[in-house]
């Protein structure tokens, strides 16, 4: 279904948003199908986007109905909470690098 450049002309233009709109080039007969044109042109976007609202429509019943986001959260807030825990341990082990340096501040703090 291919149709010339300017079958659409002032479609795009419109579209485009100049200030001039250019009519289809051609006959006088050409201008008498313009209306069937038009009208054909709608019932094709009117079905394309009928398809589009059914594609819609299925993906927002599978992500209600299947939601696993609350369950992915709890999942990733215990793991982030089990991380942290081990962080914690590590950090607060005597001979960690941050004690150490800690210690190596408070000395320097304390003895001058």
């Amino acid at each position: 279904m291919t149709k010339g450049k300017d079958d659409l002309a002032g479609f795009r233009d419109f579209l485009d948003g100049e200030k001039e709109l250019r009519r289809p080039s051609g006959t006088g007969a050409a201008s008498k199908h313009a209306g069937f044109e038009l009208l054909t042109f709608l019932e094709l976007e009117s079905s394309r986007l009928d398809k589009q609202l059914a594609v819609m429509e299925e993906k927002s019943y599978i992500l209600k109905n299947c939601d696993s986001f609350d369950q992915l959260n709890r999942q990733i807030n215990r793991d982030i909470s089990l991380k942290n825990a081990q962080l914690m341990k590590l950090l607060y082990r005597e001979d960690s690098p941050m004690m150490k340096s800690l210690e190596e501040l408070f000395s320097a703090v304390f003895n001058s």
